[in-house]
This record gives C-alpha cells, sequence and structure tokens, in this order.
C-alpha cells in the first residue's frame, strides 16, 4: 500500500471512532421557575445512550443571575455505581471571587458557570442522575437552570 492509502485509512479511522462516540452525548438542562430552586427540588436526569455503559467527561453548568446571593453553590450528585448502588458526591462550585465578579461567562444579569466534574465517568443508560442543592436555605434565588453533558 503506497503512503496516502495508509494515511487515509488512518484518518477515516479516526473520524469514525468520533462519529461513534458523538452517538452517546448526552446532555439536558432543567429550568427553575421564577429563577429559584426550591431546597427540596431534586434535579433528575436520565441519559439515554446508545451503549449500555459510557465512559466520557461529566459535565455540570448552572446558568444564575445577579440575584444569586452567594459567591459558592454547594450540590449533591447521586449516580449509580453499576451494582445497584448509589453513589452521592458533593460538589461546590466557586461562582464568584471574594470581590464579588462571577467567573461565569454572560452578559446583562444572566451567566453560565460550567465545571468538569469527572474526566472518566462512569454513566449507564436510562438510570438517573440525581442532582441536589444543600445550600441549607427553603429556596435559592437567582438560579435559572442546571444541566449536565456526558461526552466531548
Amino acid at each position: 500500500m503506497n503512503r496516502r492509502a495508509v494515511i487515509f485509512v488512518i484518518l477515516l479511522t479516526v473520524v469514525l471512532a468520533a462519529c461513534r462516540l458523538r452517538n452517546n452525548d448526552y446532555s439536558d438542562f432543567r429550568t427553575f421557575d421564577g429563577a429559584e430552586w426550591p431546597y427540596t427540588d431534586t434535579v433528575v436526569f436520565t441519559p439515554e445512550l446508545t451503549d449500555s455503559v459510557v465512559e466520557a467527561p461529566l459535565i455540570l453548568c448552572v446558568r444564575h443571575t445577579n440575584a444569586y446571593p452567594y459567591s459558592n453553590l454547594w450540590l449533591e450528585l447521586e449516580y449509580p455505581t453499576g451494582d445497584s448502588t448509589r453513589r452521592a458526591d458533593t460538589i461546590q462550585l466557586v461562582l464568584a471571587d471574594d470581590f464579588g465578579r462571577w467567573y461565569g461567562n454572560g452578559s446583562g444579569v444572566s451567566y453560565q458557570y460550567t465545571d468538569t466534574l469527572s474526566r472518566s465517568f462512569r454513566a449507564f443508560s436510562n438510570k438517573p442522575l440525581k442532582l441536589r442543592n444543600i445550600m441549607r436555605r427553603d429556596t435559592l434565588p437567582g438560579i435559572e437552570q442546571v444541566g449536565l453533558f456526558i461526552g466531548c
């Protein structure tokens, strides 16, 4: 085989592998009425993936307004581990610096903060991931949406 044919086959293999991975991507957002997240409101994400189990990055996104009164946000993520048990991780998102400047991107009064929670997260198709705020306040003002991404 000549050199061009070998390079073509390698590139084709890479492209096809990338396309296969894209079939297992998942993203979803949940919107809170009135930009308020009640303490009792657990957000449930149920990824529908092509494969039954996927290892991929897990990314969390929070959209908030200037009305959010804190510089951080504490969350708890509950997820399946494969042996039918669940595990809960505590997550702290630092949304603002010591001077109150938001780290997220945005314009006007709305900001989006994104953080990679895991570079190699094991996600199971049709098994729920549960996210709740643990800020010890009945209702968090200024939180518009939360979202999860699994994949590239």
